[in-house]
């Protein structure tokens, strides 16, 4: 990725990101945590961001809050109240301490640390 990054001038965030939308589950962790990690999304407008189904983000939205990554909450900010999911302080921890497959000598390639 790193190559890709240098030759085609994209960081690899984004190519991180690209991925996610049709990599596997780990890339997709890191995807939805990137999103989040920009501001509260609803698992429908994470799921039009990455281009994947929402069920398949929806279940990620859960397996994320039941890490304590994310947290559901009500954003009362807008004129009809929404439930939107938010990267909670474990969850940014994890996507400042995201490791990418080619940095890992060790199993578990993709995971935060």
């Amino acid at each position: 990725m790193a190559e890709i990054a240098r030759a085609t001038g994209v960081s690899r965030q984004t190519l991180y990101e690209l991925r996610g939308k049709y990599g596997d589950t780990t890339d997709l962790r890191l995807a939805v945590l990137q999103t989040l990690g920009t501001g509260h999304a609803s698992a429908a407008e994470i799921s039009e961001h990455l281009g994947r189904p929402e069920q398949e983000i929806q279940l990620l939205l859960e397996e994320l809050i039941g890490q304590g990554f994310a947290s559901w909450e009500v954003d009362d900010t807008v004129d009809a109240p929404e439930v939107k999911c938010w990267l909670t302080l474990a969850g940014l921890r994890q996507l400042e301490g995201w490791t990418f497959p080619e940095d890992l000598d060790g199993p578990n390639p993709g995971r935060g640390q």
